[in-house]
């Protein structure tokens, strides 16, 4: 009764389910893919002076060696084809690496020259803004200097003054 309850209880709960049992189970030589294999022909060695005295030496009689021969000789030419196409493909590769590396040292060289002119014209436009400033205050400390000689000239008694002087005369520095 224990069995039957269990049964019961198992097949009220939705979350469990009931599988029925495997009758006939499964082995190894009813598989398949075991038995596919199993019908794969046996490997045998090409040359008989590695054959033990065991194997079947009649299948051996059956390998022509003239069409080995070719065969092998075929797959040799292949390789050596394969063989130049490559080391041609490398050394055009080879060709057009130094051929690129000799354009990327020709530009920055190039690049290298431009850097120096321009750092060379900018040493030059340093001093050149320098004297500019200097120029300035130069122009207008003389500004200066020639206002009070003009005051100065003006608190002399009338028969001692010399004449005014005029800075406008001269080109100024902004011109």
């Amino acid at each position: 009764m224990g069995a039957e309850e269990s049964t019961e209880a198992a097949s009220e709960d939705p979350g469990v389910t009931v599988v029925s049992r495997v009758t006939n189970t499964m082995t190894v030589d009813m598989d398949e893919d075991y038995q596919r294999i199993m019908n794969l022909p046996s490997f045998e060695p090409i040359l008989k002076t590695h054959l033990s005295n065991d194997t079947r030496l009649e299948d051996m009689d059956r390998i022509n060696p003239a069409s080995l021969t070719k065969l092998v000789n075929r797959f040799a030419k292949h390789l050596k084809a394969c063989d130049t196409f490559l080391i041609t493909y490398q050394l055009k590769l080879l060709a057009k690496t130094k051929e690129t590396d000799q354009k990327a040292l020709h530009a920055m060289g190039l690049a290298q020259d431009k850097k120096k002119k321009m750092a060379r014209q900018a040493a030059e436009i340093s001093k050149i803004t320098e004297m500019v400033s200097t120029v300035k205050k130069l122009h207008a400390t003389l500004e200066q200097t020639l206002t009070l000689c003009n005051e100065l000239n003006r608190s002399l008694p009338p028969d001692l003054r010399m004449e005014p002087f005029n800075f406008s005369s001269f080109a100024s520095p902004d011109r």
